[in-house]
C-alpha cells in the first residue's frame, strides 16, 4: 500500500466502523421496542393469568425474564447515548447485558423443563435428563460471559456496546451453542411425544396446545441462536454481539406467550371437564366423557414431598390426555328416561357439544 492510499484506507475503516456503531445501536433499539409493545399488549393476560394466580416457580421465573430484558434495554439505551458511559463506567456495565442471556436462559429453561416433563405424565428420567441438558447449559454460559468486553471506539464516539474480548471472544459463541443444544433437547423430546400421541391416536386437550406451541418456539429460538453463532465466529468484532439483545427479548416474550397460552387453555379444558364429569350418564348408545386422573405410578417425589404446588406442576392436573370412551359408569339417569329416549337425545347434544369445544381447546 502506497502513502496516498493510507488515508484512504483509514478513512474507510473510520467511517465502516462508526456505519456499525450506528446499525448497533438502531438494531438494539427495535430490538428494545418490540419487547416493550409486546408487553403492553399482552399486559391484560399477565394480570389474568399471573398476578391473579397463586404464587409459584413459574411465576418467579416469569418475573425474571418479563422484566429483566426490558430493563437491560433501557439501561442499555442510555448506554448507547451518554457520552458518560466510557472507560470504567462503560467497563463495570458492559457485564449486565452480558449475563443478560444466561438470566434469561436460566428462568425460560425452567418453563421449558416443566413442560416437556408434563406432556412425559411427570417421566422421572425426563426430568433427570432435562435438568442435567439444563445445568450444562447454564455452566458453559456463565464460563462464556468473561468473553464480552466493551467494543473500543475513537475518540468522540459514543456508545458503550458490547464486543468479543480478545483471546477469549470465541466463548462467546460457545454460550449460544450450548443454548442451541438444549432447545433441541427440549424439542426432539416434545416432536418425540407427539409423533406418539398421534400414532395413539390421543392429540388431545393440552398435549396438543404444548406441542404446538414448542415447535414453533424451537424453530424461532433456533434461527435466532444460529445466527448469534455465524455473527460471533464470522463477522467483524464490532457487530458480532449486535444479535445478542435480541436473543434475550425474543426468548422472553414467546416463553410470556407459551404460558398465557397454556394457562388460558388449561383454565378452559378445567372448566370442560369439570362440567362433563357432572353431566356423564350411562347410556348404552352413547360415547361417555372420561376425565383421566394421573394414577400413583404417574406421581413423582415433587407430589409427595408437597412441593408441586409451588414447583407449578399442578398447572398440568388438567386433564392432558383426556379424551373420549366408550367405557361404561354409573349413571343418575332414571330408568323411565332411559326407556323413552328422551335422556339420550339431551346427553347425545351435550356431549357433542363438550367434544366441540375440547377440539378448540
Amino acid at each position: 500500500m502506497s502513502a496516498t492510499d493510507a488515508p484512504a484506507a483509514a478513512q474507510h475503516a473510520y467511517n465502516l466502523g462508526f456505519a456499525h456503531l450506528i446499525d448497533s445501536k438502531y438494531y438494539i433499539l427495535a430490538s428494545s421496542l418490540i419487547n416493550i409493545y409486546d408487553l403492553l399488549l399482552t399486559f391484560d393476560d399477565e394480570v389474568k393469568y399471573i398476578w391473579q394466580a397463586k404464587i409459584s416457580l413459574p411465576s418467579c421465573c416469569f418475573f425474571v425474564f418479563r422484566y429483566v430484558p426490558p430493563v437491560v434495554s433501557i439501561v442499555n439505551f442510555f448506554a448507547d447515548h451518554d457520552p458518560r458511559f466510557v472507560g470504567s463506567v462503560c467497563k463495570n456495565w458492559i457485564w449486565l447485558p452480558v449475563t443478560n442471556a444466561p438470566i434469561v436462559s436460566a428462568s425460560t429453561g425452567v418453563i421449558l423443563v416443566l413442560r416437556v416433563y408434563a406432556i412425559y405424565n411427570r417421566a422421572t428420567w425426563v426430568l433427570i435428563f432435562l435438568t442435567v441438558m439444563f445445568l450444562g447449559e447454564i455452566g458453559v454460559m456463565l464460563w462464556s460471559v468473561p468473553g464480552g468486553s466493551p467494543a473500543i471506539l475513537p475518540p468522540g464516539w459514543v456508545g458503550c456496546i458490547p464486543s468479543k474480548k480478545p483471546g477469549t471472544g470465541d466463548r462467546l459463541s460457545v454460550m449460544f451453542i450450548a443454548a442451541l443444544v438444549f432447545d433441541s433437547s427440549i424439542f426432539i423430546l416434545t416432536l418425540g411425544r407427539s409423533i406418539y400421541l398421534r400414532l395413539r391416536n390421543s392429540t388431545i386437550g393440552l398435549v396438543q396446545l404444548i406441542v404446538r406451541d414448542g415447535i414453533i418456539y424451537f424453530f424461532v429460538i433456533f434461527i435466532v441462536n444460529a445466527l448469534n453463532v455465524f455473527l460471533l465466529t464470522l463477522a467483524p468484532d464490532d457487530l458480532g454481539a449486535i444479535n445478542t439483545p435480541f436473543a434475550s427479548l425474543i426468548a422472553s416474550t414467546m416463553v410470556a406467550r407459551l404460558m398465557f397460552n397454556l394457562r388460558a387453555a388449561s383454565r378452559k379444558n378445567q372448566h370442560i371437564s369439570g362440567m362433563a364429569t357432572i353431566r356423564t350418564t350411562q347410556i348404552s348408545d352413547v360415547g361417555e366423557w372420561q376425565v383421566q386422573r394421573r394414577t400413583a405410578a404417574n406421581s413423582t417425589f415433587l407430589a409427595s414431598a408437597g412441593g408441586a404446588s409451588f414447583i407449578g406442576m399442578d398447572e398440568f392436573d388438567a386433564p392432558l390426555d383426556g379424551g373420549w370412551s366408550t367405557q361404561p359408569e354409573p349413571t343418575a339417569v332414571s330408568s323411565e328416561e332411559a326407556k323413552s329416549g328422551k335422556a339420550g337425545s339431551s346427553q347425545q347434544i351435550e356431549l357433542e357439544s363438550l367434544q366441540d369445544a375440547e377440539s378448540h381447546a
